[in-house]
């Protein structure tokens, strides 16, 4: 099933990005700067604050958006996952 560029997310998905991030003890500082690292890697120039605020509209349940395809790319590189496997950890059964 072909997804739009820009997708909701549900809470259980959240709560999957949130699970790996404890199994790999990382902080939310240490999750922003792989975060904004991934972003450049993958050619998005962004400030601080900026990439902050793009893991807000995701982990912030008053903030959240939907995810961009940029985005996903981003949180799946710091999460250590390929894009599949963000894929079905967002919205797999």
């Amino acid at each position: 099933m072909r997804r739009s560029s820009c997708e909701p997310l549900t809470d259980n998905g959240v709560a999957r990005l949130e699970a790996r991030r404890h199994e790999l003890n990382l902080t939310k500082p240490e999750l922003l700067a792989r975060f904004e690292k991934a972003l450049r890697d993958h050619g998005i120039m962004l400030t601080t604050a900026s990439a902050k605020m793009r893991l807000d509209r995701v982990f912030n349940p008053r903030m959240r958006r939907p995810i961009s395809e940029p985005t996903k790319m981003a949180l799946a590189s710091a999460l250590d996952w390929s894009f599949a496997e963000i894929q079905e950890a967002l919205w797999g059964e």
